[in-house]
């Protein structure tokens, strides 16, 4: 009977710590997503700048 206590108390403790590593994936996932998207942000920048400096409307303009 007086294990009970100690068993409550690890299985506490797992709970916890799963619910910390739960957290902490979702963390990671949360950063991979925004490098991602900031990734996907500046080429589809670089690719609208390339075709502006391409298109023959600015070489028309000036």
């Amino acid at each position: 009977m007086g294990f009970r206590p100690v068993i409550c108390l690890l299985l506490m403790m797992l709970l916890f710590l799963l619910l910390l590593l739960l957290l902490l994936l979702l963390l990671l996932l949360l950063l991979l997503f925004f490098f991602l998207m900031l990734s996907l942000l500046s080429v589809l920048l670089f690719s609208c700048l390339c075709l502006f400096r391409a298109s023959p409307w600015r070489g028309g303009l000036s």
